[in-house]
């Protein structure tokens, strides 16, 4: 690939214009769309009156337990303490909520950077492998991208880990196959920092610098592999040392025991082979990006051997995983978007034509809007959405969670609570141990057809059904 014998010169560098007005205007009007999608994703985690869904909900949970160990001190129990999770996403948030405090719109105000950062990567590979207008288009594009616009919407981690896969293969491209030592070590410090965002890093990546690393060592370019190397222990080895055992044991059982409990197909069944394939059409691009990420394949340019590589690497990682997830790919829209705008031609519509599909996909999807049909499809596959991945216009429901959660807090300051009830998307154990978190309760683990003698809190569900949430001082 890049700097690659036998595959051409590379692409025009970044650093050749990186201080010049063009690249200022680009970035500068590209981190003010950022900055609009954020708020704008604020602004519908304001509206929406939903109680977060299971994993949003521990997330949200073990912020607040980052929280605790902050406001105690316990600044050692910040880099050592298990909570299955790597802890960059909830250390980010520690300043948002000192200063703004706990509610759910300041934990999402955390997406605010990685998304900053998102545009500006994938900008960067767009430039590095094409130039400033292909870079413009793909961020543009991987904004408007439905799972992407959701889940920058919610407190998860998939969201950020996609952001920092973009800055890791930029810098990877950067290096040039690792003949670029300050770049080799930019790459390691982002390396080490997208493994402390989620560890499925080493998957999405996995693909691309397999390459790089064999290209460099055939040319034996061991110095700046090492330092890279060296500043990702560095940045993730302490946390990643301290927790190594019940990572193994955590991860072991995720990959395994979820998938059965929730039906997934088994690993080497033809439907596993195709279930993400069927995922990314359906739940991360609709019919529009597919086609240009394919007339993009078709028109195949050996300066998008990264990005393939990226996508490819990504589908196989998890397919060979029993416990999969639509959102688990979500990194994989970064090559997409990349190869879907590479081949475009160059006539002077085609750049706000694509900016004025995203701006409307992108309200659509976020808000809804009356003139767009709620889906649209083509046979099977959906052309069309006003939602993207569990989520999309925001929803007025009071499932009256945080409000029971509230009253026992009152009654019994200090007290603990338990959740009996169906285990559904909008309610659940998770919440109510979040909403205890929040309230300074802690919850119980016991039998939940217990009995307990104390007073019980009832709360009816807008889907008909009801829970109990049960105080015990």
């Amino acid at each position: 690939m890049i700097g690659a014998p036998g595959l051409g010169p590379p692409g025009r560098s970044l650093g050749r214009w990186a201080r010049s007005d063009t690249a200022r205007r680009d970035a500068t009007i590209l981190v003010c769309v950022a900055l609009a999608v954020a708020a704008a994703n604020v602004l519908w985690s304001a509206i929406d009156t939903r109680p977060p869904h299971w994993d949003m909900a521990r997330h949200l949970w073990t912020s607040l337990e980052y929280r605790s160990l902050a406001e105690s001190n316990q600044w050692l129990g910040l880099l050592r303490n298990w909570y299955y999770y790597p802890p960059l996403v909830y250390w980010l948030t520690q300043p948002l909520y000192a200063a703004l405090g706990t509610e759910v719109p300041v934990a999402i105000l955390t997406n605010c950077g990685f998304l900053i950062v998102l545009v500006l990567s994938v900008y960067g590979i767009g430039v590095e492998l094409h130039d400033r207008r292909t870079g413009r288009m793909a961020a543009i594009l991987a904004l408007a991208l439905p799972t992407i616009v959701s889940q920058f919407k919610e407190y998860q981690l998939d969201a950020p880990l996609t952001a920092m896969v973009a800055l890791a293969l930029f810098l990877l491209i950067r290096t040039r196959e690792f003949s670029m030592g300050r770049a080799s070590l930019a790459f390691g410090i982002a390396a080490g920092l997208g493994l402390l965002t989620k560890w499925t890093f080493v998957i999405v990546m996995a693909a691309p610098l397999t390459f790089a690393v064999l290209i460099a060592l055939r040319e034996r370019r061991f110095r700046p592999m090492l330092g890279a190397l060296a500043a990702t222990l560095l940045v993730a080895g302490p946390w990643y040392a301290s927790n190594l055992e019940p990572l193994r044991i955590d991860l072991f059982a995720n990959s395994t025991d979820a998938g059965m409990r929730e039906g997934d197909p088994a690993v080497w069944s033809v439907e596993s082979f195709t279930w993400y394939l069927t995922r990314l059409v359906q739940d991360h691009l609709y019919l529009a990006p597919t086609l240009l990420f394919v007339l993009g394949l078709v028109r195949w340019n050996r300066r998008n051997l990264y990005p393939l590589l990226l996508v490819i690497g990504t589908i196989v990682g998890f397919t060979l995983l029993w416990n999969k997830d639509a959102r688990y790919i979500l990194p994989a829209t970064v090559g997409v978007a990349i190869i879907a705008t590479s081949w475009l031609p160059r006539r002077r519509w085609i750049e706000p034509v694509l900016v004025a599909g995203a701006v409307v996909a992108f309200q659509a999807i976020s808000f809804g809007n009356p003139l767009l049909p709620a889906e649209a499809r083509v046979g099977p596959v959906v052309a069309f959405a006003q939602h993207g991945y569990l989520i999309g216009p925001p929803v007025h429901e009071n499932w009256h969670l945080e409000e029971a959660v509230a009253e026992v807090a009152a009654r019994w300051p200090g007290g603990s609570v338990r959740y009996v009830g169906l285990d559904t998307i909008w309610s659940n154990p998770w919440d109510v141990r979040y909403y205890a978190a929040k309230y300074g309760l802690t919850y119980d683990e016991g039998d939940p057809d217990a009995t307990i003698a104390r007073g019980e809190v009832g709360v009816a569900l807008p889907d008909g059904t009801a829970l109990t949430i049960l105080p015990r001082p």
